[in-house]
């Protein structure tokens, strides 16, 4: 179970719908939890710097420190990432995000202009995704404080 408050899910639809018809992405971040149980307090928006914006998400490895320096500044760390699926493509992961994704992390999926979105982790021997249920707590402070600080 991915514990993922309103106002993160929010923020994943609104990037979504800003990046349209281009692919948005960034990180998720929280407190990592076993099979699963992790909870994710906010996101950090990252610059898609795939060459086709509108096929493809790409965030190097500057960007991914910076996100996981920002996160760990404040006491939490990156437990995932998240990206969207612009045109007719639902919120299901592509055999592109099989083939980048690695065991452990969190990815939410938005489909088309963010109306659905669907998390998912990669199973240990990478064969393919287990879709995880989203539940609701409540609202977290951390997130306004960790995106102030970026």
């Amino acid at each position: 179970m991915l514990r993922m408050p309103t106002s993160v899910r929010a923020a994943i639809r609104a990037a979504a719908a800003a990046a349209w018809p281009a692919e948005c992405c960034g990180a998720l971040v929280g407190v990592a939890g076993n099979a699963g149980g992790a909870g994710v307090t906010c996101t950090l928006p990252a610059a898609n710097e795939a060459e086709d914006a509108a096929r493809a998400f790409l965030m190097g490895p500057e960007t991914v420190r910076e996100l996981e320096g920002a996160a760990a500044a404040r006491g939490v760390e990156v437990v995932g990432y998240y990206h969207s699926h612009p045109e007719g493509a639902d919120a299901a992961p592509s055999s592109t995000d099989l083939a980048w994704a690695l065991p452990g992390l969190i990815y939410v999926i938005a489909g088309a202009k963010g109306h659905e979105l669907r998390a998912w982790q990669l199973r240990e021997d990478r064969t393919g995704f287990d879709e995880l249920t989203l539940a609701r707590p409540n609202d977290a402070p951390v997130c306004r404080a960790l995106q102030a600080a970026r």
